[in-house]
């Protein structure tokens, strides 16, 4: 019976994803291997739909095989067959609109623990470390035999690593696409965005590798943070402590800081558009803001200075100069 390309199209694509989630099973071996290079072979449809199977794996390939295979094989049924579902559908797409689409998107969507604009959260840790993912960040954990390892894949996590009690210490390891953050006792934070990485130290030290390897590594100790990037750390500067990553208790605490670095900080938790009149940028600013409650700090910032806040729609809020004194009660 004759087939129309497009229908071995489909059936090609379905196989792929099909072939993906059998060689990610823990039990794939040199059997399974074998049959899926048979599977290639048969026709030019089946080498098209992997190769736009490898193009949704690539996002993958800032993970190192003997982490990345872990948390594959770790998923629950359900996240399974939701990546079979998305594997699947890329490969039934053009394999240059699949190319268009951005790696750190699909590895954001697919980690295990994510939090939304606005929404700071406890990132589960064994060995009693402490750690909080900020405003829109997403990562996943993994647990290894010589070390812990926190992928981060967007945003700002906070970490406090716990003594050993008496054991051989584990690495903390907090792996970015630009490179590890490794700390043993070490209060500290990362972040990930601008394409570029950034640590910040509180207690201890911590190591920071890039990609390029050890010989561009560098230590920070306590009151420094860097940039870094794949291939180097930049300059160690210091920092004060006084406020050190405040925001995972939920508050932004501004001591006379100028309302255009208040309005730059405060929009990461705060969905839509912020918009400040330019000549409130120098308008120093103290207070202690909840975050998770953004229209109530705003509130609370229009109360105590000359500013009005003008929601113009739902996602479009406006501070600008208030146009008369406020009102006596």
């Amino acid at each position: 019976m004759f087939r129309s390309d497009k229908s071995r199209e489909r059936e090609a694509a379905q196989q792929a994803a099909q072939w993906f989630a059998r060689l990610m099973a823990p039990q794939a071996g040199g059997s399974e291997q074998a049959a899926w290079q048979q599977w290639m072979e048969l026709c030019p449809e089946n080498r098209r739909a992997w190769t736009k199977v490898e193009a949704v794996h690539r996002c993958f390939a800032d993970v190192p095989r003997e982490v990345a295979m872990p948390t594959l094989q770790g998923m629950d049924g359900k996240r399974r067959q939701m990546l079979r579902l998305a594997v699947a559908g890329a490969a039934a797409v053009p394999l240059g609109m699949l190319a268009m689409q951005t790696p750190q998107a699909w590895r954001r969507w697919n980690a295990e623990f994510r939090t939304a604009v606005g929404e700071i959260s406890p990132l589960p840790l064994r060995d009693g470390a402490v750690a909080v993912l900020d405003t829109d960040s997403a990562a996943d954990v993994v647990y290894e035999e010589a070390a812990h390892r926190v992928l981060l894949r967007n945003g700002r996590v906070y970490i406090k690593t716990a003594p050993g009690l008496g054991n051989p210490l584990r690495p903390l390891i907090v792996q970015t696409a630009y490179g590890d953050v490794l700390a043993l006792e070490s209060e500290f934070v990362v972040r990930v965005g601008d394409g570029r990485g950034q640590v910040r130290v509180n207690q201890n030290e911590v190591r920071v590798v890039p990609r390029a390897g050890q010989d561009a590594e560098q230590r920070l100790t306590a009151g420094q943070w860097a940039d870094f990037s794949a291939s180097e750390v930049g300059p160690v500067r210091e920092a004060e402590s006084k406020f050190f990553a405040v925001w995972r208790s939920g508050s932004l605490v501004a001591v006379n800081m100028p309302l255009g670095h208040f309005v730059q900080r405060f929009r990461a938790y705060r969905p839509g558009m912020l918009l400040l009149d330019d000549s409130l940028a120098e308008l120093p600013v103290s207070g202690t803001f909840p975050l998770a409650r953004s229209d109530l700090a705003l509130n609370a910032l229009e109360n105590s200075y000359p500013v009005e806040i003008r929601r113009l729609t739902r996602y479009v809020t406006w501070i600008v100069p208030r146009s008369e004194p406020p009102r006596q009660a």
